[in-house]
């Protein structure tokens, strides 16, 4: 879980906007949803979002600012339904 300066300081990065790029997600150069900060969690909003962990979570400052992805709902939804689908590699 990230803290809250984590989540507010990507949330300012992100300017509201989703930040989704993935090419499989039906948009072009991104997504770019607006959206509310008082809808974090709420996914059955229109501008609810959630923050995505994309890394090591022991990291701090920055490099766990930079870790953090945030998404509206339909892309969240896709990004975690993905990885579920992906099977686990083994060492």
């Amino acid at each position: 879980m990230y803290t809250d300066e984590t989540v507010e300081n990507a949330w300012t990065r992100a300017r509201a906007r989703c930040e989704c790029t993935r090419k499989g997600h039906r948009h072009v150069q991104g997504c770019g949803a607006p959206l509310v900060w008082t809808l974090q969690g709420k996914a059955t909003t229109l501008g609810g979002w959630e923050a995505l962990r994309q890394g090591d979570l022991k990291l701090g400052g920055w490099e766990a600012v930079n870790q953090c992805e945030i998404l509206c709902w339909a892309c969240y939804r896709a990004v975690t339904a993905a990885a579920v689908q992906q099977p686990a590699h083994v060492a």
